[in-house]
């Protein structure tokens, strides 16, 4: 599969998320990368993998306050694709397959859903707000509470 790299196709013009999106590039590199190294390097694939789940719930999460602020009619719809895809990362993960299988299954998946997602689900956010003339809010990044 080729190297999925960031692009300014994705740029939804909200800087926070906007970064949020290139940060999640950076760890799909990581796990490409990974994949022409040595694949005995198993501790690191799933370290890469943990924090690729994590940041994906942290970027969710900050995505939904957004989303929330400015009134986003779709936020439940949106919210329940987030939680389907971090199952399903989470479920590949946990998978007692090896750790190459994984990688493929997760590199597929995060062109099927993540990327897609981000062009055509988060775009729609683009469009509202453009359209509903609703300030951007870049500041808007918050922390997860702690549990």
């Amino acid at each position: 599969m080729a190297t999925i790299q960031w692009s300014e196709t994705y740029r939804l013009g909200i800087g926070s998320i906007d970064t949020q999106h290139q940060r999640l590039f950076k760890i799909i590199e990581k796990i490409n990368v990974l994949d022409m190294q040595n694949p005995s390097l198993k501790n690191e694939v799933r370290e890469i993998f943990y924090e690729l789940s994590d940041y994906m719930k942290k970027h969710f999460y900050d995505e939904e306050c957004h989303m929330r602020r400015i009134d986003f009619p779709e936020l439940e719809h949106h919210q329940t694709m987030h939680h389907k895809m971090i199952h399903q990362v989470n479920e590949l993960i946990a998978s007692k397959l090896p750790l190459e299988m994984i990688q493929t299954k997760l590199k597929f998946a995060i062109k099927k859903t993540l990327i897609e997602h981000i062009i055509h689900e988060d775009m729609k956010i683009k469009r509202y707000q453009s359209h509903n003339r609703r300030p951007h809010h870049d500041d808007f990044v918050m922390e997860l509470p702690q549990v």
